[in-house]
């Protein structure tokens, strides 16, 4: 859309915006926004709310340290929580709205049932009300299919697929637009005096309230770019948090002088050395129990590649070959004997030191007349392959 048709009709009560590669670099944390806002705060009245994928604890370590700016309203989880930061507490009463027709079980079942390679994300980001996983590489098709899938099982859900690889199930009324919604309505804010900023597709349900204004910053994803491409959104020049703030000036939220505010921060590293501190000073039960979390699921990954001629190169359920891929069907000598050294700590589970001993016996049972061991046999016909 033209920037000559976002002119501003009504005052700016609201901002709704995203975090992680709106407002902050999700790896580094680098970022002018705070610096900007606290500087220009003093003489706006706009209630800065953030919209995140993160959940609430996450979000408060990174406002504690002095990474983000103190908001008035934290929505996490992809719209499954609200929290009001002067309280310090989580608004209950939308909870209760998101308990109509939600079956974390149910949830779990269907997604169990997808023929495409998916994996949990970390405990961290999962909750009551939040299933996210690693997804792919999936096109609309499969998305389509995967909602389908759960309207045949009669369960009203929120699928929302972001990034090209993150898959969040949610109750069907989560997600960042419901839940802002929610707000608006609780704090008497019309949709058209509110301005949101967001950089992906999980973003997008905020850019469809009636109305609202909107910033993308120029690293959107393309499929945020396409979505807001007609709606009453500013395209930024900049990226993240210079994009955003970009975006406030020309809507008038901070004067045009803010622009020099924005500067190259070349102490580098400042943020990722107070990371690092950061991890330093992490409780120890909170690093052995990640230890341990990672552990079983590295057993679990494991267990997924026993097969009845040994370990396969990748987990057969999982992995549905095409093409070239056939050779991941495949018991690999180099990959077997790599897995067997790997895992001869869990040589008490029985299910797995069978296939340690499968793996080998499989190997050496196709050894070549001169002594050469295969490069790896198949699994669906035991032919080997002697090639390098």
């Amino acid at each position: 859309m033209s920037v000559n048709n976002l002119k501003i009709e009504n005052e700016i009560k609201l901002l709704s915006f995203d975090i992680d590669n709106t407002l902050i670099d999700f790896h580094t944390y680098k970022s002018n926004f705070k610096k900007v806002w606290d500087k220009y705060r003093k003489n706006n009245k706009t209630i800065l709310t953030y919209n995140t994928g993160r959940l609430i604890d996450d979000v408060l370590h990174l406002i504690n340290k002095n990474i983000l700016p103190k908001p008035d309203y934290i929505i996490s989880g992809v719209g499954t929580h609200i929290y009001n930061f002067k309280d310090k507490a989580v608004i209950k009463e939308f909870n209760d709205v998101l308990d109509d027709g939600w079956n974390l079980d149910a949830v779990e079942n269907i997604i169990k049932k997808i023929e495409h390679p998916i994996s949990d994300q970390p405990s961290k980001f999962q909750h009551s009300y939040k299933r996210s996983y690693f997804f792919h590489d999936a096109n609309t098709e499969l998305i389509e299919s995967i909602e389908q899938d759960f309207i045949d099982a009669n369960m009203d859900v929120n699928v929302v697929y972001s990034g090209n690889k993150f898959l969040d199930i949610l109750p069907k009324w989560a997600n960042k637009g419901n839940a802002l919604q929610w707000l608006l309505k609780k704090l008497e804010i019309s949709t058209n005096e509110v301005l949101v900023a967001g950089d992906s597709g999980n973003d997008s349900a905020m850019f469809d309230l009636k109305n609202v204004y909107g910033i993308v910053v120029s690293n959107a994803h393309e499929e945020l770019y396409i979505y807001t491409k007609h709606k009453k959104v500013y395209h930024t020049e900049k990226t993240k948090g210079d994009g955003v703030i970009e975006g406030l000036i020309f809507y008038g939220i901070f004067p045009e002088k803010a622009i020099k505010d924005i500067v190259i921060d070349h102490s580098d590293d400042f943020f990722i050395k107070r990371e690092k501190e950061n991890i330093a000073q992490e409780d120890t039960d909170e690093k052995i129990a990640l230890i341990k979390e990672g552990y079983i699921k590295a057993i679990e990954a494991l267990k997924k590649n026993i097969t009845p001629l040994g370990f396969s190169a990748c987990s057969i359920k999982d992995n549905i070959p095409n093409g070239i891929d056939e050779n991941y069907h495949s018991v690999w000598a180099r990959d077997g004997a790599i897995t067997v050294i790997g895992s001869l700590s869990l040589i008490d589970d029985e299910e797995i030191h069978q296939c340690q001993r499968q793996t080998l016996i499989t190997l050496l049972e196709h050894i070549s007349r001169n002594g050469q061991i295969p490069a790896n046999v198949r699994l669906k016909n035991e032919e080997p392959d002697y090639s390098v």
